[in-house]
Order: C-alpha cells, then structure tokens, then sequence
C-alpha cells in the first residue's frame, strides 16, 4: 500500500489530486491511503514519517510550502516531496 499526503489551503485541489490518485491506484491495482491537509502547520502537527510520499503546495497561508518541506526533511529523510 502506498501512503500519500496531500496539502494544499484550497480543498478543491487537494479533492481533485485525491480523485486523480485514486483512479489512477485502481487502474494498476494498487491499494493507497491518502490523507488531507489544509495547511503545512496542520501537516506538521500530524506528521509522523508514515508517508511514502507527499504532495504539497508551495504557496500556503501561515507556513509556505518550503518551509513545511524542510521539517518534513528534518524528520524524515526518504519522503518523496512533489510540489504542487
């Protein structure tokens, strides 16, 4: 199972990646959970290194994107970070 982090302040896009990853696991056969987030402090409080890998927009309100990624490193240094 592949575990994916989405994060982005706009819902809709963190929606329209989740039904595009989804779709796309369900094509190849591939089971994924994939969570949500609102923002890099919402991502950060609940972080805990069990993502494979993690989507994130770079442009957040409270704590860009950049920022987010580099304590993402800090804690986890085999993530894969896309950003958005």
């Amino acid at each position: 199972m592949i575990k994916i982090a989405i994060c982005d302040d706009e819902r809709r896009f963190v929606d329209q990646i989740r039904d595009i990853l989804e779709e796309y696991c369900e094509e190849i056969g591939q089971m994924v959970y994939i969570e949500g987030f609102y923002d890099g402090r919402m991502l950060l409080d609940q972080y805990s290194c069990q993502f494979d890998v993690v989507f994130l927009d770079i442009r957040m309100p409270q704590m860009d994107g950049m920022e987010a990624a580099k304590k993402i490193r800090e804690r986890d240094p085999n993530v894969t970070i896309v950003f958005l």
